[in-house]
């Protein structure tokens, strides 16, 4: 309920739920509590008998849901797709492709009930793609991203950015911009397995690495436009730390 502009619960109500069954679609809907708590309902739910799950939120729900998902013990695993009323809602932008239907990008939010009813014409459709997973194994714990990973200050943003939720998605390009202005560099090192299967090493001074699955990292930055959400590639990004907010 409170991703993005907290507005989940009333569009839920007020959109999704009856336009899913103008679609000839019975839902059944949990509101989370708390962080973290859409892993543990994608884990531990009974899912016999549904045919998707559906989760109302940004990147970080689609996160916690697709991890539960891989963490059930009894291999139930239907398909899972997302309704993006979140802060970034970059895997939807990716879907969506505005550049390509508009000629520019357009944030979710300027668009609401378009995107709306977008989300539940597909969750209708019944239509099912793969898409490619990128793995994290720290410290003996495994994940998966669905979208992008961060390191470095590119990284910190999400965790600066979390007070500051009351601001809905202005926080994080407050923020972006902000550690931009800071320029406190990093070094990385990396060994990278490049399309042609060669091996490369390299050494960076910068703001931070992003390795990526989808084209925008939020719904309004097309940080990787070559990307593909299915080729079982990656993008890596290197934001340089002389890199200005021109």
């Amino acid at each position: 309920p409170h991703a993005g502009k907290c507005l989940a619960e009333t569009l839920c109500r007020e959109y999704v739920i009856p336009g899913l069954r103008a679609r000839g679609v019975e839902p059944a809907a949990i509101p989370t509590q708390h962080c973290g708590h859409a892993r543990e309902i994608a884990q531990t739910s009974a899912l016999e008998g549904f045919d998707a799950v559906v989760c109302m939120g940004g990147d970080g729900t689609l996160h916690e849901v697709v991890n539960g998902m891989l963490a059930r013990e009894d291999g139930c695993r239907p398909p899972v797709t997302v309704i993006p009323v979140g802060s970034g809602n970059g895997v939807a932008a990716t879907l969506r492709q505005s550049m390509r239907r508009t000629g520019m990008e357009v944030p979710m939010w300027s668009e609401v009930e378009a995107v709306v009813g977008w989300s539940l014409d597909r969750v209708a459709g019944g239509r099912v793609a793969m898409a490619d997973l990128l793995e994290v194994s720290l410290q003996g714990r495994r994940l998966v991203a669905v979208m992008q990973i961060f390191l470095g200050t590119l990284g910190e943003v999400d965790i600066l950015a979390e007070p500051f939720r009351w601001l809905g998605p202005l926080r994080l390009d407050l923020l972006s911009v902000w550690s931009v202005l800071k320029q406190r560099g990093r070094s990385f090192a990396y060994q990278a397995t490049l399309a042609d299967g060669s091996m490369a090493s390299r050494q960076h001074e910068a703001l931070g690495i992003n390795v990526g699955l989808t084209q925008h990292w939020t719904d309004g930055m097309r940080g990787s436009p070559q990307a593909q959400l299915d080729d079982g590639l990656a993008e890596l990004n290197v934001v340089s730390s002389k890199s200005s907010v021109d």
